[in-house]
């Protein structure tokens, strides 16, 4: 019997192959291992997830990665530095007027342009940049700080002052609206005026002696209305026997019109 060679390929070389493709996705500092079911459904949406959906899903994973990276470091800056009002000199049911006007003076104090501190320009841009971050994460109420319900008056501010700003008008909304109503205008005006004189032009083009006798009719039931005689309005008044045989058979049994009348 032939003996089948055995070659033994070392463990490190799949490792280098699979840590170099799983980098691209999970990180180099990650040791996830993905098995086989893992793989078929990530073969699978990759084969049969049309191009577009794969776009949509992948651009709303990157705003939900961007948008934890941003409370990362919002976590990170409280740690380190505690509540933003607190940084600001303000306690935390201070309102919102109150930051604002904290805010402005802390600016002409912290800026690096109008310190009164001539030689720390370094110190004075650190907490410059404390002040700025410390202001957005205190008027900011999708900002971490207020997410964990730190201060429930400042936040039921910036919430009411956001839905006013909501209200106001849009351009883009209101030209929207100004566009919905000249296309329903449009529309009536079509179907009333156009339709009407269009239907009355091509009955007179095509059937002249027809278009005529409707005008005789309309002026006869105008002349009765103001002489106050009664007008029969139903328009099947003016079918052909044959068809009012069809829509009334009883009355024509035995096809006198003048008696069944």
């Amino acid at each position: 019997m032939r003996k089948r060679a055995t070659f033994i390929i070392p463990s490190s070389c799949f490792c280098t192959a699979a840590c170099g493709r799983r980098g691209v996705t999970t990180g180099e500092s990650y040791s996830y291992k993905p098995g086989p079911i893992a793989r078929f459904l990530r073969d699978a949406y990759q084969t049969l997830a049309p191009s577009n959906a794969k776009k949509k899903i992948a651009g709303r994973m990157q705003m939900g990665m961007e948008k934890a990276e941003v409370m990362e470091r919002e976590q990170m800056w409280l740690k380190k530095h505690g509540s933003p009002l607190s940084v600001m000199g303000l306690p935390d049911h201070a309102e919102l007027v109150e930051v604002r006007a904290r805010y402005r003076n802390l600016v002409l104090e912290t800026h690096p342009d109008t310190a009164k501190k001539a030689g720390a320009k370094s110190a004075d841009e650190t907490e410059y940049a404390i002040l700025q971050t410390a202001y957005r994460m205190a008027t900011s109420p999708v900002s971490l700080w207020h997410q964990n319900g730190s201060s429930p008056m400042l936040y039921q501010q910036l919430v009411a002052q956001s839905k006013k700003k909501v209200r106001s008008v849009n351009p883009v909304t209101a030209f929207a609206v100004f566009s919905f109503i000249v296309m329903i205008l449009a529309g009536v005006f079509f179907s009333v005026v156009i339709v009407k004189h269009g239907l009355e032009a091509a009955l007179q083009f095509f059937d002249p002696q027809f278009y005529h006798f409707m005008i005789q009719q309309e002026k006869e039931e105008q002349r009765k209305i103001e002489a106050g005689e009664f007008v029969d309005k139903d328009p099947k008044r003016l079918a052909p026997s044959a068809v009012r045989k069809l829509l009334f058979p009883g009355r024509f049994i035995h096809g006198d019109e003048e008696k069944t009348q």
